[in-house]
Parts: structure tokens; C-alpha cells; sequence
């Protein structure tokens, strides 16, 4: 009876995951090679496990696609598709421009009920927002569970399993009239994924210095 009581009380409120690396979402030019992709990948990588009485409501692996997050898969891409110097140019190009007009996640997640497993519906009862250390919040644009090849996933995201479903979520940094969202961001040095439901929710951070 214990158990069920603390795993209860476990799966109502928020579970913030643990703090790995302090990151950097700064413009800094770096020089990476392919084979710095598995560390800049665990570096922008957070976790964590909501717990209810019935299992586990959601464990999720997210991953932020920043600028040194996507100088490093640029890298990686290149090299094992054997990129020329136009191709690998275009891959950046489109690569930098999704970086500078919003945040974009990857997100592994399973639940001890497959049914609940929904985010990307409208009636989802998930509700995915990013909040920044001001407090200020952007709500995702665009929620996908995009059917992956599995070879490409599990070498660029190794965190998925037979029992994940995979989601990209964007969250742009203008409206469509081109007007910037008030949400200041990594400028603030917190940037927190928060994927909420009425059974509990799950929150995972990236903290700079």
C-alpha cells in the first residue's frame, strides 16, 4: 500500500529530469569532425520518467536540435553519406535556417499505455510547451510522429526502442506576420520542454553557465 501511495503521489505532480552539461546555444563557430557526433548528441540530450500507480505515464529522451547539436550532425551526415562539397552546403544551409527560426526537438517516448501515447492529435490530452527562466512560454507550432527508417534512427537517435514513439516538435520564434514571440529564451540560461497531462508532467531543461 506504501508503494502505491508514493508512486501516486510520484506521477501527480512534475518530474524534472536531472542536470547533465551546462550548454551553449551561442553562434560561436566550432570545428567538429564526424566522430564528436555521439558526445554533442548526449550533451543536448535530457531524460526523464513520470511514475503513476498504473506504470509509467511517460519516460521521454529529448533531444534539442541547437546550432552546435546541428554542426555536429552535419558532420556525421556528411561523412556516412558521403556528402559532396554542394550537398554538404545545402545540408547546412537548411540545417542553420531551421535553427534560427525556431527550437526544434526530437523526442523518444513510451507509456505503459500505448493508447495514451498522442501527443501529435489535436484532442491529445498532452499539452507540449517550452518555457524559458523569465517564466515566458512558447507553444509548440507543430507536433509530428514522423515514420523514421530505422537504421537512420538508431544511429543519429539511439535512444529509440521497439516500445518509443518518435515525435518532432517545433516551436517557431515569430508569428506568421513575422513578429518575434515575447519569450527571451536561451538569453534567460533556462530553456525547459514541459509535456504536461492532467496524470502528471514531465519537464527536462537546458541550462547554460
Amino acid at each position: 500500500m506504501k508503494r502505491i501511495v508514493l508512486l501516486a503521489l510520484l506521477g501527480a505532480g512534475a518530474c524534472r529530469s536531472a542536470q547533465r552539461d551546462f550548454v551553449d546555444f551561442s553562434e560561436t563557430p566550432r570545428t567538429f569532425v564526424s566522430a564528436d557526433y555521439g558526445s554533442i548528441f548526449d550533451r543536448w540530450t535530457r531524460s526523464t520518467r513520470v511514475v503513476s500507480a498504473e506504470g509509467t505515464l511517460i519516460e521521454v529522451w529529448a533531444t534539442m536540435k541547437s546550432l552546435e547539436f546541428r554542426e555536429a550532425y552535419i558532420e556525421r551526415y556528411a561523412e556516412i553519406y558521403d556528402l559532396n562539397r554542394i550537398q554538404r552546403e545545402e545540408l547546412r544551409r537548411s540545417q542553420l535556417q531551421s535553427a534560427h527560426s525556431g527550437y526544434e526537438l526530437h523526442l523518444s517516448v513510451q507509456m505503459t499505455d500505448r493508447r495514451w501515447n498522442d501527443l501529435e492529435r489535436d484532442n491529445s490530452p498532452w499539452r507540449v510547451t517550452l518555457k524559458d527562466g523569465s517564466g515566458d512560454t512558447l507553444e509548440a507550432t507543430d507536433i509530428e510522429a514522423p515514420k523514421l527508417p530505422t537504421l537512420y534512427e538508431t544511429e543519429f537517435f539511439p535512444n529509440r526502442t521497439p516500445f518509443t514513439r518518435t515525435y518532432v516538435v517545433r516551436f517557431d520564434k515569430q508569428d506568421e506576420a513575422g513578429k518575434a514571440f515575447e519569450f527571451g529564451g536561451e538569453k534567460t540560461g533556462l530553456v525547459v520542454l514541459r509535456i504536461a497531462s492532467p496524470r502528471g508532467t514531465a519537464e527536462l531543461d537546458w541550462q547554460t553557465r
